[in-house]
C-alpha cells in the first residue's frame, strides 16, 4: 500500500477548503430548492376547457421568474397526472399561485 506525504500544508489546506465550500453550496443549493416550493400560497381550481392543454394552462399563472416546464411538471405532481397521462374537457385541476 502507497502512503502519501503531504509536501505543502497550504495547498492542502487550499484543497479541503475548495472541498468542504463545494458541500456547504451544494448543501445550500438543496436547500434553496424546498424553501422555493413552500412560497406556494394558495390553488386555483381550473375546470379545462376546450383545445387547453397543460402549457395554456401554465402559461396564464406561471411565475416570470420560474420555467414553465418545471411549473407545468408541479401541476402533475399536484394532480398525479402521469407524463403520458392527458387533461380532458370538464376536468378540474389545482393550479399553484406563487407570491
Amino acid at each position: 500500500m502507497k502512503r502519501y506525504k503531504i509536501v505543502s500544508p497550504v495547498r492542502f489546506f487550499i484543497f479541503v477548503l475548495l472541498v468542504t465550500m463545494t458541500l456547504v453550496f451544494g448543501i445550500v443549493s438543496l436547500c434553496s430548492n424546498t424553501t422555493e416550493a413552500a412560497s406556494v400560497n394558495t390553488f386555483a381550481q381550473v375546470t379545462v376547457q376546450s383545445d387547453d392543454t397543460l402549457w395554456t394552462i401554465a402559461s396564464e399563472y406561471v411565475d416570470d421568474s420560474m420555467d414553465i416546464r418545471d411549473y407545468i411538471d408541479e401541476i402533475r405532481e399536484i394532480n398525479d397526472i402521469g407524463n403520458n397521462e392527458s387533461i380532458y374537457v370538464g376536468e378540474q385541476i389545482f393550479v399553484p399561485i406563487y407570491k
